[in-house]
């Protein structure tokens, strides 16, 4: 456990200190924003991606509330200052430079690259309801002011909910994107519920609570009777990363609600990561063709082991906690970079700026050379629930 903890707080210092984060008042149009990775090349970042911004505000809200041991619904405010003004660094970004106005309300854009301008003003309803999640997490804790923001932003996703639940998955619809597990309905969208619903339940809406059970029970006839989530329909593949998504957002409302169903499909998905686990610890990305490909990657297996965590905190079953013990080893050793592991990081450049660091992972075959944002802030979570306490406790609208 004390190994976790101190992976746990290398993890806290890269995200604070690496320079993820723009911090820089003079860097216009992206003062406040996280960034998507750094490049072990150059040891730059690409692009300041909206989704990872609302991730970083949960992140905020995250720490701040773990550094105190206290309960989202009781935080009334933060203890750290530094946490505080980075998330409303994070949260005034969103509005002023990576959203766009609709007659429905307002959607978040797509990445927006440091060194190409003018790029397309795409809005992803799954990056959005990230940005939804994170800035809800920060109302509850104690910050509206940008309440009648967040307000349009779960008005522009539930307009886009149809009559069974299925969320229209980008805009504008006449661009003509190739066909991916993004750019269709499907049961990640749970994940998008949890805004629309935490918003409902902050702002009084009803309407948004009702909308977003509904989400909710169509990701559950999405699921095949083996656990298996599909997320791609054109070929009835499965990404895990897409198929974690869709037992975090359930996970929620069994939490929130308290209905069976919910937690019953949460488990039947935690048992298809059971399968995908290899020898090693990793977890594959993929399954197709009836079988698990061979890549893996560290922001997959710490939203594996989150969820087998959360699973047992449930249901107290016992059967995910050897695949939680060994995913935790294989995260920590092997795609950590810290001075925990030595010989990983004498292998990587400017090991300043990626000491405590997660490796995103492996594509064909090949360690692709970045450190990720996001693999690291779900990382933290992981790490965290790795203590039982922590998971019993822990509100699962805090999760990145």
């Amino acid at each position: 456990m004390e190994f976790q903890k101190n992976a746990f707080e290398a993890a806290k210092k890269w995200l604070l200190e690496s320079g993820i984060q723009n911090l820089d008042e003079k860097s216009a149009g992206f003062y406040g924003s996280f960034a998507d990775w750094l490049d072990l090349k150059d040891g730059k970042v690409h692009a300041a991606y909206p989704e990872i911004t609302g991730y970083g505000i949960s992140a905020m809200v995250f720490l701040d509330l773990c550094q105190r041991r206290a309960k989202l619904s009781d935080a009334n405010g933060f203890a750290n200052k530094d946490l505080q003004k980075r998330a409303m660094l994070a949260a005034n970004w969103l509005f002023e430079y990576a959203s766009t106005k609709t007659s429905r309300g307002i959607g978040i854009l797509d990445k927006l690259p440091y060194e190409i301008k003018n790029s397309q003003k795409i809005s992803y309803s799954f990056d959005t309801g990230m940005c939804l999640n994170g800035l809800t997490s920060f109302m509850e804790a104690g910050y509206k002011t940008h309440a009648k923001g967040i307000e349009e932003i779960a008005n522009y996703l539930a307009g886009k909910v149809d009559s069974k639940g299925a969320l229209n998955p980008y805009e504008p619809k006449s661009l003509n994107f190739p066909s991916k597990w993004s750019m269709q309905e499907g049961s990640y969208h749970s994940k998008v519920a949890i805004g629309i619903h935490h918003a409902g339940k902050l702002l009084g809406r009803e309407d948004l609570v009702e909308i977003s059970k509904r989400m909710a029970n169509f990701s559950i006839t999405k699921q095949e009777k083996d656990g298996r989530f599909i997320t791609d329909e054109t070929d009835k593949s499965t990404y895990t990363h897409a198929h974690c998504y869709s037992i975090e957002g359930l996970l929620y409302f069994y939490q929130k609600l308290g209905d069976g169903k919910y937690l019953d499909a949460a488990i039947l998905g935690a048992r298809h990561l059971q399968m995908a686990q290899f020898e090693s610890g990793g977890i594959s990305r993929k399954f197709k063709d009836g079988k698990f490909i061979q890549d893996e990657g560290s922001d997959i297996l710490s939203q594996a082991i989150r969820i087998w965590r959360l699973c047992e905190s449930f249901a107290k079953t016992g059967e995910f906690e050897k695949n939680a013990a060994r995913g935790v080893e294989r995260l920590t050793t092997h795609f950590q970079i810290s001075e925990l592991n030595p010989k990983n990081l004498q292998t990587a450049k400017n090991a300043r700026k990626i000491n405590g660091g997660f490796m995103y992972g492996y594509d064909d075959g090949k360690l692709v050379e970045n450190v990720n944002c996001w693999a690291a802030m779900f990382a933290l979570q992981a790490l965290w629930l790795t203590d039982s306490k922590n998971a019993n406790e822990f509100d699962m609208a805090l999760l990145i």
